[in-house]
């Protein structure tokens, strides 16, 4: 893997900002012509530093308006018991992010819910049905303050 310099840097924030805009246009915002800045996009994405694109949904417009933070707690904590959890979590598509934590519980899961009614179908009919889950406390986001994809390149 190649070092990041400086024009990475301005590169992989502009394409945080809008991963769609053409190689001409980025180009031309960090100050090169097109192929050698279409040539850096490549190597950043060879290196595995750009690890893919994705459009940024409004979540409450497709349904999903609330949040939940879970925290999992599990009852052992053995290999095999948490390698069990993070294969039973892995393919479920409420949970958006998933933590392993030190301190108080063991996982702690961002959860997109419509409301609370699926908050309290998905919380029954998945999470604590998976083997091993002890204890799951719960906190509901009221209010979204932050939220950004870009890391501070």
């Amino acid at each position: 893997m190649s070092e990041i310099d400086d024009l990475d840097r301005e590169i992989l924030r502009e394409l945080q900002k809008n991963g769609r805009q053409s190689a001409a246009t980025l180009a031309e915002k960090v100050g090169l012509s097109a192929t050698p800045a279409w040539r850096r996009v490549k190597r950043l994405e060879d290196d595995g530093v750009i690890q893919g694109y994705v459009g940024l949904l409004d979540p409450k417009k497709v349904g999903y308006g609330d949040s939940v933070i879970a925290q999992v707690t599990l009852e052992k904590h053995q290999d095999v018991e948490l390698d069990h959890f993070v294969e039973q979590i892995r393919d479920i598509p409420e949970i958006l992010e998933a933590y392993m934590v030190a301190g108080d519980g063991d996982y702690w899961l961002r959860v997109a819910v419509e409301g609370s009614e699926d908050y309290e179908r998905f919380l029954t009919k998945r999470l604590l049905r998976i083997r091993g889950v002890a204890h799951v406390k719960s906190v509901y986001i009221l209010k979204q303050v932050k939220y950004t994809t870009a890391l501070p390149v």
